[in-house]
């Protein structure tokens, strides 16, 4: 899969930004219910650097970041 999207394939990029999509749903979600300041995603998939720098790109994310941890990440 990582391959198609490095290729930059249409479909295997789509699946993926929804994919990524979901799961910074489910962080925020997490975030608003349990208010902690850091999560740890596991799994092999999240072995790809590619996962954590397209949820970072979300705008959503980016806010809710934004707002809560500024004083710790640069998000650029």
């Amino acid at each position: 899969m990582f391959e198609y999207i490095k290729q930059q394939d249409a479909d295997a990029c789509n699946v993926f930004d929804t994919y990524c999509t979901q799961i910074a749903v489910q962080i925020m979600n997490m975030q608003y219910i349990l208010d902690r300041e850091v999560f740890a995603i596991g799994g092999g998939i999240s072995a790809q650097p590619i996962v954590l720098e397209r949820i970072l790109r979300l705008q959503p994310v980016r806010l809710v970041m934004m707002r809560t941890c500024k004083e710790r990440y640069t998000i650029s």
